[in-house]
């Protein structure tokens, strides 16, 4: 009778080093702030890129369902329409 191999025991080994190694880089105070560091400057730069395509997006909408806009003097051209009385031409 052929006896199973188990395959876990190298993996399981595997696992326990990198968890002893990540608590000894935890446990070290440099390490720690550095890794402290690094999660608040990719926390700010994900909410400084969230705001930049937050305002990219209101400006790309703009552009595309404001068309009518004056961009001299600021009014809106279908306002400016709708104000015209084209009863003046005749």
């Amino acid at each position: 009778m052929a006896s199973k191999v188990d395959r876990r025991g190298p993996l399981l080994a595997l696992g326990k080093t990198l968890q002893r190694r990540l608590l000894d880089v935890l446990s070290d105070r440099t390490s720690f702030l550095t890794l402290v560091v690094c999660a608040a400057l990719v926390v700010a730069s994900v909410v400084n890129f969230g705001e930049a395509w937050l305002e990219w997006s209101a400006d790309k909408y703009n552009a595309v369902f404001n068309s009518f806009s004056d961009n001299i003097a600021g009014e809106r051209r279908l306002y400016c329409l709708k104000r015209f009385n084209a009863s003046r031409l005749v």
